[in-house]
């Protein structure tokens, strides 16, 4: 099946319920709300709460961190995955109600950067130098890296606000 016939089996009305295209019985092209007792369409619920936004925000992170320790570029890694960690930090905390301040944020950076100068430019750039597998280790460790960071602030915060709802 195209992409494109894809698309068009889904369609979005003006109503609030959006409603699909499907081949039936009724008729070659009966339109069905789009509802739970239709199963083609799955409609994802949407949770409230910081905890998962973050969650999926970090989840994110951690694979562009993976993606970005692929790039062949000596050196780069280290300063690139310390901004991809500033910058989860900085949107947990704006997940959670509070704006940091530009000072926070650069002091952030800083200890975080010099944090990566020895630990993981040692571990990243080692495992470079190993043929074949290596880039795969890499990469490992990036993810791991970023993962486990985004994962302790999202503790931190949710220790500080418990159970938190995203504010509309």
């Amino acid at each position: 099946m195209a992409i494109t016939t894809l698309f068009r089996r889904v369609r979005r009305p003006e109503s609030a319920e959006p409603t699909i295209r499907v081949r039936g019985p009724q008729s070659p092209t009966a339109a069905r709300p789009a509802s739970i007792s239709n199963p083609r369409v799955a409609r994802p619920s949407v949770s409230r709460h910081c905890s998962d936004h973050a969650t999926r925000l970090v989840r994110k992170y951690a694979a562009f961190g993976t993606a970005w320790a692929l790039l062949p570029v000596p050196m780069a890694t280290s300063a690139g995955l310390a901004i991809l960690e500033t910058h989860l930090i900085y949107w947990i905390a704006r997940i959670y109600g509070e704006q940091p301040k530009k000072t926070d944020v650069v002091m952030t950076a800083a200890g975080l950067n010099l944090a990566s100068v020895g630990l993981k430019t040692l571990a990243l750039e080692g495992a470079a130098l190993v043929p074949g597998v290596g880039l795969g280790v890499k990469a490992g460790i990036a993810g791991s890296v970023v993962m486990a960071l985004g994962t302790a602030i999202v503790s931190h915060y949710e220790g500080k606000y418990p159970g938190r709802q995203i504010a509309t």
